[in-house]
């Protein structure tokens, strides 16, 4: 209906489809875009294996969310995002998720055996962090903010 202000999720439930939703579609949206990857017909997809969120601070309408995404670790066949999710103007850090995808052959279900393709591992790369110590990858919950970096590359 035009015009009409968008529900907002009002149960625990609705709220966590929102999140896997939002996560799913930055993530999706970058493979799509940057790796070449065609959701219906590519020969590997992503198999979502994990998924979790730490919550640190509401976002209330009418404020924009913003997400950021960046990933951790890059195995043969797996990798692990971490989304930020920001209110726009905030430096803050509302919430982290980490989101972990393993890249099966759609023929069989399964990892190849070389691991993920190429040109997939190319454009993931380009968003992998090292992360010495995993704590340093975490939010300082005491204060909300990220330690490093404050912001991952956003899209």
């Amino acid at each position: 209906m035009p015009g009409a202000t968008p529900r907002l999720a009002r149960t625990p439930k609705e709220t966590l489809q929102l999140r896997r939703a939002r996560f799913d579609s930055i993530i999706n949206s970058y493979l799509i875009a940057h790796c070449n990857l065609d959701p219906p017909t590519s020969p590997q997809y992503g198999l979502a294996v994990h998924a979790h969120t730490d919550y640190y601070a509401p976002i209330a309408y009418p404020a924009v969310a913003e997400l950021a995404l960046r990933v951790n670790k890059l195995g043969r066949s797996s990798v692990t995002y971490e989304v930020a999710v920001f209110e726009r103007g905030v430096d803050a850090v509302r919430a982290v998720g980490e989101f972990v995808h393993v890249f099966v052959d759609r023929a069989t279900g399964r990892p190849a055996q070389s691991g993920m393709g190429d040109f997939l591992r190319q454009g993931l790369e380009k968003l992998r962090v090292d992360v010495v110590d995993q704590d340093e990858a975490r939010v300082d919950n005491s204060v909300g903010t990220k330690k490093t970096p404050s912001r991952p590359a956003k899209l």
